[in-house]
């Protein structure tokens, strides 16, 4: 399992606003769209998808980076 697909999980059922509530970042939310869109959108570029967003990509990298991580 990654942390996208266990925050998307958590947003799922609900228990993500207590993670909020306990200090985890908000901009997780965005993050979980702008993978979402990469995930949909597999022959976009990390430029592409940094355009799309607004960010820069050393977003995109950071969230690419993040979210495919496993969770142990």
């Amino acid at each position: 399992m990654t942390i996208y697909t266990y925050l998307l999980n958590k947003k799922e059922s609900g228990e993500i606003r207590i993670m909020f509530q306990a200090g985890l970042p908000a901009q997780l939310l965005f993050y979980l769209d702008i993978y979402a869109y990469h995930l949909a959108h597999p022959e976009e570029s990390q430029f592409q998808v940094a355009l799309y967003f607004g960010v820069s990509k050393k977003t995109v990298w950071r969230v690419y980076r993040t979210l495919s991580q496993s969770v142990m």
